[in-house]
C-alpha cells in the first residue's frame, strides 16, 4: 500500500471516529454490536 493510500484510509477512519464521538456525546442511540454488548455485559454484572 502506498503512503498516500494509507494516509487517505487513516483519514477516513479518523473522520468516522470523530462522527461516532459526536453521536455518543449528544446521546444519540447507537445501533451496533458494541452498544448491545455493553448492555449485555452490564446485565451480567447485575445478576452476579
Amino acid at each position: 500500500m502506498k503512503y498516500n493510500d494509507y494516509k487517505e484510509n487513516m483519514q477516513l477512519k479518523i473522520t468516522k471516529l470523530e462522527e461516532t464521538i459526536v453521536q455518543l456525546e449528544s446521546g444519540e442511540n447507537m445501533d451496533d454490536d458494541l452498544t448491545t454488548k455493553s448492555i449485555a455485559d452490564s446485565d451480567n454484572v447485575k445478576q452476579n
